[in-house]
Parts: structure tokens; sequence; C-alpha cells
């Protein structure tokens, strides 16, 4: 996988920032990484009888915190911290997919081009606004677009940026991941049936700390890694990458 061949690639503004913000996130939470492991060393390092006082505002203490509990706690900041910098990704391939949708409707509107793969769509428009109508239009359709099912908005964009359904492979994985997200935040990180149904499999396969494979089923608790997080983002810049060779 060559992630810096960009050769014969345009530039779309939203898919350019999309593969650039996958690197800075990543880039990000190694450094957050690093940070957490160096002051890990020295919280370690405190006899467990110590006390931390911690001021919270003007004046005010809150009771000292024993430094066992300060290390209970640290040793869940490694997973957190992945959760986190891995759910801001997903919100940036979110966030191209609705910029690259009023791309769309934008050159439709402007008769540059007729995107007949938008379909049929409803909007609403208050002719009570002083708006333009065009502009009014195009604002609920993209606030509409917001309510579609993943799979109908990755279908609807890739559709018209990847006829050929190139890069299949990552695509489903991007797809394993907004589940894995939705599931960290909503499901306590368990896989159930509508994780499964939604990617048509009976089971998941993640990589371990060491990039092995594990295999994970209904029920089973999602174990996030380094490795499996950076195959994600390797996914998204390879989508990314076919995507920058429309030619609109």
């Amino acid at each position: 996988m060559d992630l810096n061949n960009d050769k014969g690639h345009m530039h779309i503004p939203p898919i350019d920032n999309l593969i650039d913000q996958s690197t800075r996130i990543f880039k990000q939470f190694l450094l957050a990484q690093n940070a957490l492991n160096i002051g890990g060393n020295t919280i370690l390092g405190f006899s467990d009888n110590a006390l931390i006082v911690e001021t919270v505002g003007v004046g005010i203490e809150i009771e000292p915190i024993p430094i066992v509990e300060v290390k209970h706690y640290w040793l869940e900041l490694p997973k957190v911290m992945l959760e986190t910098f891995h759910g801001k990704l997903v919100q940036e391939w979110y966030e191209c997919l609705k910029t690259l949708f009023y791309l769309l409707m934008d050159k439709h509107f402007s008769g540059e081009r007729v995107f007949k793969e938008l379909k049929r769509r409803q909007a609403t428009i208050d002719f009570r606004e002083d708006i333009d109508l065009i502009e009014q239009t195009k604002y609920s359709l993209s606030n509409s677009f917001d309510f579609d099912s993943y799979k109908d908005k990755t279908k609807l964009i890739n559709s018209v940026f990847n006829p050929e359904n190139k890069q299949e492979e990552h695509l489903k994985n991007i797809h394993k991941h907004i589940q894995i997200r939705n599931s960290i935040q909503h499901k306590n990180c368990t896989i159930d049936d509508f994780f499964l149904k939604d990617l048509g499999v009976q089971q998941i396969s993640l990589l371990d700390d060491k990039a092995k494979e594990k295999m994970f089923k209904v029920n089973d608790c999602i174990e996030l890694s380094i490795p499996e997080f950076d195959y994600f983002r390797k996914s998204i810049v390879l989508v990314g990458q076919v995507w920058r060779e429309w030619n609109g």
C-alpha cells in the first residue's frame, strides 16, 4: 500500500483535508500516547501512601486524592485516549461525506453537471424567509443528508467518486470502524446483533497490539489497538486517493 502515491490525483479540498487530518490526528495520538507514558513513569514512582492536593478554582481545593487511585485511573487512560482519537477520525470521515454531498449539489445547481446519482430527494422551503430559494433548497437537502443511513451516504458519494468501487476492502474496513465508534459510544464497547447485521457478517477481525488478527463475535467486547487504528487511518487515505482520481 503506497500511501504517498498522489500521481494523477486532483486536488479536491474536502478529500485533501480528510487525508491531511487523518495523518494529523494519528500523529497527535502518538504524541499524546508518549506524553502519557512519560507521565505514567513519574506517577508510578510515587509511594502508594502519597496524597495529591488539587486546586480546582480560585481559593477552592478538593479533598486530597490518594496516589493509588490516580495509578488505578492511569491504567485506563491509554484505552480512553485511543478511543477518543479514533472517534475524532470517524468524525472527520463523516464531515468529508457531508462536504462532498454539498459539493455535488453546488455543481448540480450551478449547471456545471447534472448529478443523477443524487436521485430523488425532498427539500423544505420556507417562503416566509428572505433567503434565496436555491440556497434554502441546498441547505435543506444537506440537512436531510445527515439523517440518511451510513450505508446510503457512502453508497451515494462512492457512486460518484469511485463508480468502479476500487478499494472495496478498505471501504468495508471504514464501515466496520463506524460501527466500532458507535459501539464504544453507545453500547459500552459490546458487539450486538445490529453491529454484525449492518456489516453483513457473523464476526469481525481486529488487529491486536502485536498486529495479529483476532476474531470477535456477538456479545464480545471490542479491543481496539494502535495497529487497528493505524489500519483504519490507512483505509481512509487509500479510499481518499481513489476519490481524488475523479475528473468531475
